[in-house]
Parts: structure tokens; C-alpha cells; sequence
């Protein structure tokens, strides 16, 4: 088996499947064209951007596959220590899971965008698993003076603009 460094020139995605064109970063006459991307396990597959660069390995047989993405210069590799996990995707953009110092484990989101959560259950947010509520919700109230009974109105103070479905 053969393993080669190359820069990605483009990526195409069709019926579950990635396929980079890549050039070889030594001998620019090299180019590697139509070329699977190996997922390295069910689930988990980093899709590599045009200029990223990349490992494509050769099997016994000849078969050639990029076996996965690397960071370079202009796309570094975010910070981390011994026992962390991240997944980042731009410099804004990342899941970090670090040591809490306590042996237990934060998890964090930084997102240059929306963050959305979808749940076939109710979504929970902290030690207690409280339950956030909904942005259309209402609450029944019974007072003594019949005008006070009903619902009350949904949230529309500063904060509640947030959709939770």
C-alpha cells in the first residue's frame, strides 16, 4: 500500500458517495481523478473543501481511495490537550469535549451560525434534566375572580424569539 499527499481541486457528491479530484502536492503532473472518499467508520465522514489537503492510499490491488483530510498551514488545527475531542469546522465553528478537572467531561458548541435541536421527546437542560420550554406554550391559571381563569398568553418578552419544536 501507497500513500500520497494531495491538495483537493474539487469534490462531488452523488447518491451517498464522495469523490474528490485531487493533485499531488510533490508532482503537480499527478492527478488523482474521480477518487472515493473511505468513511473511517459508519457515521462519521469529514467531506474534505476544495484546497484542503488530503491522503490518498493505493491497496494491494491498485484500488485508490482518499483515506482522510488533513489541516495545513491555512487551516490549522484547533487547540486541544490529551483526552480531548473536537470537530471543527471552520475557526468559528466547533464541538469541543474536554476534561473538566473533576474526571468528568464539558461539552461545548461555538457555531459562526444557528444552532437547531430537534426532538422526538422534550429537549432537557441541566443536572435535573429541566425541560425548556416551548416558545408557543401557555399556562392555565384559576384565580378566585372568574375574569382571572383561562390561559395565559404565549412568551413574547426579550429571550423567547427562540423556536423549540
Amino acid at each position: 500500500m501507497s500513500s500520497e499527499i494531495c491538495r483537493v481541486e474539487s469534490v462531488t457528491v452523488e447518491d451517498h458517495a464522495v469523490f474528490v479530484d485531487a493533485q499531488h502536492l510533490s508532482r503537480p503532473s499527478v492527478e488523482y481523478r474521480n477518487t472515493p472518499l473511505l468513511a473511517g467508520f459508519s457515521g462519521v465522514i469529514a467531506v474534505p473543501q476544495v484546497g484542503q489537503r488530503v491522503v490518498i492510499s493505493k491497496d494491494s490491488n491498485g484500488v485508490e481511495y482518499v483515506e482522510g483530510v488533513l489541516t495545513g498551514t491555512d487551516d490549522p488545527a484547533p487547540s486541544v490537550k490529551e483526552g480531548e475531542f473536537v470537530l471543527q469546522f471552520d475557526p468559528e465553528t466547533k464541538i469541543h469535549v474536554s476534561k473538566d478537572g473533576s474526571g468528568g467531561f464539558d461539552f461545548s458548541v461555538d457555531t459562526s451560525g444557528d444552532i437547531r435541536v430537534n426532538a422526538g421527546g422534550d429537549i432537557q437542560i441541566g443536572e435535573n434534566g429541566e425541560k425548556v420550554a416551548k416558545q408557543n406554550h401557555t399556562h392555565p391559571t384559576s384565580w378566585t375572580d372568574p375574569a382571572g381563569s383561562g390561559n395565559t398568553g404565549t412568551p413574547n418578552e426579550n429571550g423567547t424569539e427562540t423556536t423549540i419544536q
